[in-house]
């Protein structure tokens, strides 16, 4: 029984060295930094997906664009002149008769392609116009207006280029398309600018027609009692004069244009340019004229020009047997014209806009404004000087010019 005690001591100290060594294994562990978390395995690499095409932005992409408008424009400074008026009570207070032309509304077509990517672009214009002005005016038995347009010899009733009344007609045309080339000139969030180069073609025609008339002539009564015949071949004919010219040419031109925003999303804005253009051409003038004179024709054959007051007409030759002078007088016509055919000349045009443009939508725009088109030297009006009308030197040219201007209105169709 001694030995029990002993053994208890060994149970007990076996004991404690193994929870000894069980507590310094836990510490041993909290000491240790916590294992890395495992990364999931990668699946396979796949075959990549093919790439989508870029959608090209709307500048960058081909476009069409068509153009319908109309030009209210009215043709100036055409110096249309048919007569001459004089004052009675003021003989040096002569003055010019001037045919003024009214406003004519007339289609005008435009096509453009854009080539995108900041490379500019084409555009084609096509425009014609014409016009008719009338004009007349009388005053019988007073020879107030002088016949600007006759030819001076034997002009007017009596044979002093005087008339009591005169008609005229005056037409202009004219006709035109141009090809430009334009490309961006510069360009920023306030203003935008490109300039142009291109061809324009342009055909003008003008002409101006005037009869100058006797209505009251003031003749010595052409049937008396003892006149067996009546002579209406005597009234007397107007006289008759017309003026024309027609040019045609082509050339280079050039100009600027430029667009300011109104407002940020540029769906509103003033744009504004001009396009000067110098062209080579031909020009054809023609000139006709017609004066009525009375002349009379005595026994031998002599022939006299009467002049106002025309006593002659109721003369009478004692007989036997009796001899009516009246009936050896005739009216006779001189007349007399000068052309000209491919004569080459030069011409130019100034052209100067400013509008408004609204896009409505993203390919439908509307525009109006106001336009201005100079087209100098595209006519002339060829005149003989004198009785050498055949003589070159005794023509006289007079270089004519002409101003369209007036408000346009149209739209644009994108595509």
């Amino acid at each position: 029984m001694i030995q029990k005690p002993r053994t208890v001591r060994r149970w007990v100290g076996a004991m404690a060295t193994v929870l000894a060594f069980v507590a310094a294994d836990v510490v041993a562990q909290d000491d240790q930094p916590d294992p890395a978390p495992t990364e999931a395995p990668a699946p396979p690499p796949s075959e990549p997906a093919p790439p989508k095409a870029p959608t090209p932005a709307p500048e960058d992409r081909l476009r069409f664009s068509i153009d319908f408008g109309r030009w209210i424009a009215q043709p100036t400074g055409l110096e249309f002149e048919p007569a001459s008026v004089i004052d009675p009570l003021d003989p040096s207070g002569t003055s010019i008769e001037d045919l003024d032309f009214g406003t004519e509304s007339d289609a005008r077509y435009g096509f453009g392609v854009d080539l995108g990517h900041g490379n500019g672009g084409f555009e084609m214009m096509w425009w014609s116009s014409e016009s008719l002005q009338e004009a007349s005016a009388s005053r019988p038995a007073n020879f107030l207006y002088g016949e600007l347009l006759a030819f001076p010899d034997l002009a007017g009733y009596g044979n002093d280029g005087l008339a009591d009344g005169y008609a005229s007609t005056a037409e202009t045309q004219i006709r035109e398309w141009r090809i430009d080339y334009y490309r961006p000139a510069f360009e920023s969030s306030r203003v935008s600018g490109r300039w142009f180069v291109g061809y324009r073609d342009v055909t003008h025609g003008r002409t101006i027609e005037a009869e100058y008339f006797a209505f009251e002539p003031l003749l010595p009564p052409l049937f008396p009692p003892f006149i067996p015949m009546a002579r209406p071949d005597l009234n007397p004919l107007p006289d008759t004069a017309l003026v024309s010219s027609e040019f045609k040419g082509r050339g280079l031109e050039g100009g600027l244009y430029v667009t300011v925003p109104l407002i940020a999303n540029k769906r509103l804005s003033v744009e504004g340019g001009f396009a000067l253009a110098a062209l080579r051409g031909d020009m054809e003038t023609d000139y006709r004229s017609s004066n009525a004179y009375y002349v009379q024709t005595d026994r031998l054959g002599n022939r006299t020009i009467l002049n106002p007051p025309y006593t002659q007409f109721d003369d009478v030759l004692p007989g036997p047997p009796v001899v009516y002078v009246v009936d050896s007088i005739q009216q006779e016509v001189l007349s007399i014209g000068v052309a000209t055919e491919g004569r080459s000349t030069s011409a130019s045009v100034v052209e100067v806009e400013l509008g408004m443009r609204w896009r409505y939508w993203k390919t439908f725009e509307l525009f109006g404004g106001f336009r201005s088109s100079r087209y100098d030297d595209v006519g002339v009006d060829l005149r003989p000087a004198g009785p050498t009308g055949a003589n070159r030197q005794a023509l006289v040219e007079e270089p004519r010019s002409v101003t369209y201007e007036g408000f346009f209105v149209g739209m644009t169709l994108g595509f």
